[in-house]
């Protein structure tokens, strides 16, 4: 089973909004999707967002086997602010001694609430998401930069599942996800990174229109099913 968080900036986007690309990772993959309606700012600020996938996390383990689902055999994905929100949850759960998920999967991943890596300046009129809707989206977030659960790029990486990280080129949050790639390989981690190139931020949520999409889909299903489903 998956437990998935919606982008959107922690502001914008809900179950609904990332219901048909849930339900084509999870006819690729074979596994079951729990998609988190989590609260959002500006009316719940942060850490209401994070609070709340911990809690969906622990309702999951503790009912899953109800369902037909097997809490052995769990990953983590998000994309964009959802992103964040499952590596934040994966570092809870590791330090709460509540689970090991098998695979974490990070796509177009926010995980530096502070904006200061370099693709925020060399992209910063990207097409899709801007630098200048981020400071937006992260207004409204309202986090504490110095804080791992809101820049978790930041946080202690150690012992954590292994990840597949999703970037794309023309993307203010590249860098977020290559950063932190390569801090997870450092601090002894399982990684892999697979940027594309000449693509603009989230964009495997078009994979019906945009062949890399599709490819990125596929890459995900595939490391879902050898994580989750192999024997």
């Amino acid at each position: 089973m998956v437990l998935f968080a919606h982008g959107g900036g922690w502001v914008i986007g809900s179950v609904e909004t990332h219901d048909s690309f849930c339900r084509d990772l999870c006819t690729r993959s074979g596994c079951a999707f729990l998609s988190v309606e989590y609260r959002l700012a500006p009316e719940h600020p942060w850490p209401a967002a994070p609070d709340d996938l911990a809690q969906a996390l622990q309702w999951l383990l503790a009912h899953g086997e109800s369902l037909g689902l097997n809490p052995a055999r769990l990953a983590l994905m998000g994309d964009s602010a959802g992103a964040n929100l499952a590596l934040v949850t994966a570092m809870t759960a590791r330090d709460g001694g509540l689970c090991q998920p098998r695979l974490l999967v990070l796509a177009c991943p926010a995980l530096d609430a502070s904006m200061g890596l370099p693709s925020y300046v060399e992209h910063a009129e990207a097409p899709y998401v801007s630098a200048a809707d981020m400071r937006w989206y992260y207004h409204h977030y309202a986090p504490d930069p110095l804080h791992w659960r809101a820049s978790p790029l930041y946080g202690d990486l150690r012992g954590l599942p292994p990840c597949l990280v999703i970037t794309a080129s023309h993307d203010p949050l590249r860098d977020d996800g290559q950063v932190f790639a390569d801090r997870l390989q450092a601090a002894g981690g399982e990684v892999i990174l697979q940027g594309y190139e000449h693509h603009f931020h989230e964009f495997l949520l078009f994979s019906s229109a945009i062949a890399a999409g599709r490819e990125a889909c596929e890459l995900i299903a595939g490391d879902l099913r050898q994580r989750l489903l192999a024997l």
